[in-house]
């Protein structure tokens, strides 16, 4: 209020309003303050964005990122000791096992003993090796093999930093590498240069079995067919042969008989022999091994391709070949066979054998009958309405047919392809082919009728299994093997599955190879004299260059034929010591996983002090003080609260004058 010129006057303004915009701001300020207080005692963190502490926020992230690490590598420390259980459980099995066979070994070798006695306690080793087998090959952990082989060294991860692991080696446990066998797989090409593979194995009357394959460059041109011969021992007969006599382009496909009078006859395809593509040519061999008089071709029609042949021995000495040949019946692919007596001559032309013709049918595989008689198989392509199907045709001892083709595979869905067939007792026979990517079978009676239904032949199912061959035993049963991609921990392995007379199963699925680098191939079996059998197959890099032709054979219990059995007091006393190097092994590696446990259990140990360390940092840096940030609040709630009242009577000044205004 002033007085001008006598008068008093009183100065209020209404434009300018500095007070308010003074404490709205301050207000502002406090209110920021008062929610920061809020934000940190809610989430009970000092630091909830870069704004709190930029420092702070990018170092308790790392510590929070490091103790979920941790967290994780006690996790990953903890599967490992469950591995680590399991595999050791499986081995505590065996050992027990191994104390009974040694046991059994002792009591083998007393000499009081009978051949009948001893023969039975030879027999219950027998099991409890095909039992040590099955253990190894079926102990898994989330779906992995710990005892077969194919682990190695499983590295788990037990740090932060990249190189933080530790490696447990879980070593095969098999009774091929505890020393059961004196042998393992053998060569049977001597000529290692280049590649040998697609073999075909046939046993032999009289004893032995000989084997034919494929190889590279070994006759001066591209492919030509190679032979070994065995004794019944085993052991080669001779010198590897040569078998195809022409030798410019390619010999491929061999496929290889017994004949009655102990001889063998070899058939393959052979391109540009026959004047027009693949052709068809067999040579026979006598009982010594020698050729008896040069190779012929099989096809009667030469034009275009004749290729993928099969045979098989009839009653009465001769036998039938049987192949697939494009396009003689019009329509692409086509299956043809031919029947020879026991001269080798041929009785008649070559005839078709698939009645269905449209599309493609190929790759035959032929067994001769009880009756007399013969069964062809083959792929025949869109006849179920489903991708490929498998079928088969019968004929009678006089080569007529006997009834209608018919398919071997109830399921038709997807792809059913490469059968196999292999006669049984009583003039029945049965059938295997890849399903979908597993290994599919069914038995059939003499009249062609199936018996019981198809059948799923491999156990593990966790990759394809594909290509199987089949063969008749001695006792009234047969084995199937096959190519299993992965199953060995390499690219593909040999698997194989006896089965009793009853068509059931015998054993477990056993793995035939013993080297599992790469890939393992092509494989073919047949049963031996005495109940056993003989299985051959192509094996990559094994010999050192490329592929190379490998065997192992078994015994009638389904072990190897090399097998240490306790039949005699000598073997027995013999097995003691075979037993314990075994128990040796086995204990051996059991310390290790014991070793391997008490570490993890270190680990875990120190993981968890760490966690609490760096758990324990962490808090210190983001976690809020709640006494402190409580009176902050408390703090900042008064001020505002006061700063809203002074407020409220700073804006009213304005308003005084704009009232006087009115008068």
């Amino acid at each position: 209020m002033k007085a001008v010129g006598g008068e008093s006057k009183l100065s209020l303004t209404i434009c300018s309003d500095m007070l308010s915009t003074i404490g709205g701001r301050s207000l502002a300020v406090t209110r920021n303050r008062l929610e920061c207080s809020v934000r940190r005692l809610a989430s009970g963190l000092r630091i909830n964005s870069a704004s709190d502490d930029a420092a702070g926020l990018a170092l308790s992230s790392s510590i929070d990122a490091k103790v979920k690490c941790l967290y994780q590598d006690v996790r990953n420390a903890n599967d490992g000791i469950s591995m680590v259980q399991v595999a050791e459980s499986a081995l505590s099995t065996v050992d027990g096992m191994l104390g009974r066979m040694r046991e059994l070994s002792v009591q083998a070798s007393n000499g009081s003993l009978g051949s009948r006695e001893r023969s039975s306690i030879s027999e219950e080793y027998a099991h409890l090796v095909e039992e040590i087998d099955r253990i190894a090959g079926g102990t898994e952990f989330n779906g992995m093999k710990l005892l077969d082989g194919s682990a190695g060294d499983v590295n788990l991860k037990v740090g932060t930093a990249g190189y933080d692991t530790l490696a447990v080696s879980l070593d095969a446990v098999s009774t091929g590498t505890l020393g059961f066998y004196t042998d393992t797989e053998g060569p049977v090409n001597t000529t290692t240069n280049d590649f040998q593979y697609w073999p075909s194995v046939t046993a032999l009357n009289g004893g032995g079995y000989v084997v034919a394959w494929v190889s590279t460059n070994q006759d001066g041109s591209a492919e030509g067919i190679f032979g070994q011969r065995y004794d019944s021992s085993g052991n080669k007969a001779g010198s590897e042969f040569q078998v195809n006599g022409y030798w410019s382009n390619e010999q491929n496909r061999p496929s290889v008989i017994a004949l009655e009078n102990g001889g063998f006859i070899v058939t393959w395809d052979s391109l540009g022999q026959d004047g027009s593509g693949y052709g068809v040519y067999s040579r026979i061999y006598d009982p010594d091994g020698n050729p008896a008089g040069s190779e012929f071709r099989v096809n009667s029609t030469t034009f275009a391709d004749q290729m993928a042949p099969s045979a098989a021995t009839l009653d009465g000495g001769g036998f039938v070949i049987a192949w697939m040949s494009w396009p003689q019946d019009g329509s692409v692919n086509g299956i043809f066979a031919r029947r020879y007596d026991s001269s080798g001559t041929a009785l008649g032309n070559d005839f078709q054998v698939n009645t269905y013709w449209q599309n493609q049918q190929m790759q035959p595989d032929v067994a001769a009958l009880d009756s007399g008689g013969f069964v062809v198989t083959w792929n025949s392509v869109g006849q179920d309405g489903s991708g490929y199907g498998v079928y088969g045709q019968r004929y009678d001892a006089d080569g007529n047919r006997a009834g209608v083709e018919f398919p071997l595979h109830t399921i038709t869905a997807g792809t059913q392809d490469m059968p196999a067939v292999a006669a049984l007792d009583g003039g029945g026979f049965i059938a295997a082919w890849g399903s979908g990517g597993d290994v599919k079978a069914q038995r059939f009676n003499a009249d062609g009728s199936k018996s019981g239904t198809e059948f799923q032949v491999n156990t593990t199912t966790a990759d394809p299994q594909y290509y199987p061959d089949i063969t008749k035993l001695d006792d009234g049963g047969f084995v199937v093997v096959w190519e299993a991609l992965y199953q060995d921990g390499s690219g593909s392995g040999i698997y194989g599955q006896r089965f009793d007379a009853g068509g059931n199963m015998a054993g477990g699925e056993f793995r035939v190879n013993d080297y599992t680098d790469g890939y393992q191939s092509a494989c073919s079996v047949a049963g031996l004299d005495g109940g056993g059998f003989i299985v051959a197959w192509d094996s990559e890099n094994q010999d050192g260059s490329a592929t190379g032709v490998y065997g192992m054979r078994y015994d009638s219990f389904g072990n190897r034929a090399d097998f240490r059995r306790i039949d005699t007091r000598e073997q027995a006393m013999g097995a003691i010591a075979v037993v314990d190097g075994a128990m040796e092994s086995v204990d051996e590696m059991r310390s290790g996983l014991g070793a391997v446990r008490n570490r993890l259990e270190s680990v875990i140990s120190v993981q968890r002090t760490q966690i609490d360390a760096l758990s324990s940092a962490g808090s210190r840096i983001k976690d809020a003080d709640f006494a402190t940030e409580a009176a902050i609040m408390i703090k900042h709630r008064m001020i505002q609260q006061a700063g809203i009242a002074v407020l409220s009577q700073v804006r009213v000044l304005p308003q005084v004058a704009l009232r006087l205004l009115m008068f």
